[in-house]
C-alpha cells in the first residue's frame, strides 16, 4: 500500500508541474503587447498583414471586347481608355463603334457624363448649361409661324433649341422643294440667332435604328435641326399621288403599314414616331417641349391634320408619363386667325423678319420681304399671333 501511495503521490506532482506549465504560458501569450515572453516559451508567430478589398472594375469589358472595340476604331481608341471608363462610356463607345460612326467616339471619351446611355445625340451635340427647349413640328415653316416668339426668346436666354420635323413638307412637289425649304430654315435661324455661319449637315443612326438627317450651324452650340422626311398628308390627311396617298395620320391610324422618307432613308412604321420623339427627350433631358396642338384638344379644330397628329403624338407621350407632362406647352395653329392679334414691337418684328428670310427660298408662298409675307391671305394673320395652352390645361374635345 505504501508503495502504490508513493506512485499516487508522484503522478499528482507531475500533473501539477504540467499545469503550472500551461499556466505560464497563457500568462506569456496574453501580455501586453511588447511584453517580455517568460523563459523557456516561445514567443507567438507573427499576424499575417490583412488582405486590402480590391475595387471593383469601373466596367463590364474583358480583353476580348477590349481587342475588338479597337480593332473597329484603331485610331480613337486605346486599351487604358476603354479600361478606366465607366460603364454608361463603354455603352456609348460599343455603339458609336459597332456602327461604325467612330468619328463620335471622341466626343464620349472627353466628355464625363454621369448619365446612362439612351441616346448617340448625348455625345453629339453638346450639354446645355442655360437649358433646352425641344419642339418638334410637322413642317419646316410650323416652327417660325407657330412656335415664335418662344424660340427667339429660348436663344437670347442662352439656351438650346433641338427641333425636330415629322415631314419633308413637300407638299407633293418632290424632293427639289422640299431641300429648298431646308435651306430656308437655315436662313430664318441664321437671322433668329444674329449670325451666318455655314451649316454642318449630317446622318444620326439613333439606338432605336432609325436614322435622321441633322443640321447645325457650325461654332453655335445652341442649335439643332432634325429630319425625318415624311410625306406631307395635304389638308385633306389623304396625301399625294407622288408619294403614295400616304402621311402621318394614315400612319398612325393604320391604313398605311408604313411610310416612305425622302433622301433613301428606310421606311417608317407608326411606332417608330413616338419612339423617336421620346429618344430625343431622354437624349437632352429638356426643361421645356412645345408643340403643336394635339387633335383631342378643343381649339385644333380646322388645323393642319398633320398638325393634330404630331401634337397627338407628344400628348400620348406624356399621358403615359414618358414625357414629363409639366413640360409640355402646344401652339395653336390654323385656328388663331380669329382670335385678336397679340404680338407687337421688336418681337414681332424679329418673328418676321426671320419668316421673311425662310419665305425667300420657299417657292409656294413667294414672299420675300415682310410686307409681302404680311398680305399672303392665310399666312399672314398667323404671323401676328401666337397662342399656347400647358399640357395640365387643355380642354379635352367632348369634355
Amino acid at each position: 500500500m505504501r508503495r502504490g501511495a508513493a506512485r499516487g503521490a508522484a503522478r499528482l506532482g507531475a500533473t501539477l508541474v504540467a499545469a503550472a506549465a500551461l499556466l505560464s504560458g497563457c500568462v506569456a501569450l496574453g501580455a501586453p503587447t511588447g511584453a517580455p515572453a517568460a523563459a523557456g516559451a516561445s514567443a507567438p508567430p507573427p499576424l499575417e498583414p490583412e488582405v486590402g478589398h480590391t475595387a471593383p472594375p469601373p466596367n463590364d469589358l474583358d480583353d476580348l471586347r477590349i481587342t475588338e472595340l479597337i480593332a473597329r476604331c484603331p485610331d480613337v481608341l486605346s486599351d487604358a481608355a476603354l479600361r478606366t471608363l465607366p460603364q454608361h462610356g463603354v455603352d456609348a463607345v460599343s455603339f458609336f463603334a459597332t456602327t461604325g460612326q467612330c468619328a463620335d467616339v471622341g466626343a464620349v471619351l472627353a466628355v464625363d457624363s454621369p448619365r446612362p446611355f439612351v441616346s448617340p445625340l448625348q455625345y453629339i451635340d453638346a450639354p446645355c448649361p442655360g437649358g433646352t427647349l425641344l419642339t418638334v413640328w410637322a413642317h419646316y415653316d410650323d416652327d417660325l409661324i407657330f412656335g415664335s416668339p418662344t424660340i427667339p426668346r429660348a436663344l437670347d436666354a442662352g439656351r438650346c433649341v433641338r427641333t425636330l420635323y415629322l415631314t419633308a413638307s413637300d407638299a407633293g412637289l418632290g424632293e427639289q422643294y422640299e431641300l429648298a425649304r431646308e435651306a430656308g430654315l437655315r436662313a430664318a435661324y441664321d437671322a433668329m440667332r444674329g449670325a451666318a455661319t455655314p451649316w454642318e449637315d449630317r446622318t444620326v443612326l439613333l439606338s432605336n435604328g432609325i436614322t435622321l438627317a441633322m443640321t447645325r450651324p457650325s461654332g453655335d452650340p445652341r442649335i439643332s435641326l432634325f429630319f425625318l422626311r415624311l410625306p406631307d398628308s395635304g389638308l385633306d390627311g389623304n396625301g399625294f399621288q407622288a408619294t403614295g396617298h400616304s402621311g402621318i395620320p394614315k400612319l398612325l391610324g393604320g391604313l398605311v403599314a408604313e411610310a416612305p422618307r425622302f433622301g433613301g432613308a428606310a421606311p417608317l412604321k407608326a411606332v417608330d414616331l413616338p419612339a423617336t420623339v421620346s429618344q430625343l427627350y431622354d437624349a437632352y433631358a429638356p426643361d421645356e417641349v412645345l408643340t403643336a396642338l394635339p387633335a383631342m384638344a378643343q381649339g385644333s379644330r380646322g388645323d393642319h391634320p398633320d398638325h393634330a397628329a404630331t401634337g397627338g403624338i407628344v400628348a400620348d407621350l406624356a399621358d403615359r408619363g414618358l414625357i414629363d407632362p409639366r413640360r409640355v406647352t402646344y401652339a395653336q395653329g390654323y385656328p388663331i386667325s380669329g382670335l385678336a392679334p397679340n404680338l407687337h414691337g421688336d418681337e414681332l418684328a424679329r418673328k418676321l423678319d426671320a419668316f421673311a428670310k425662310y419665305a425667300a427660298h420657299d417657292a409656294v408662298l413667294r414672299c420675300s420681304t415682310v410686307d409681302r409675307c404680311l398680305k399672303l391671305p392665310r399666312t399672314g394673320p398667323w404671323l401676328v399671333r401666337q397662342y399656347l395652352i400647358p399640357h395640365d390645361a387643355i380642354v379635352r374635345a367632348g369634355a
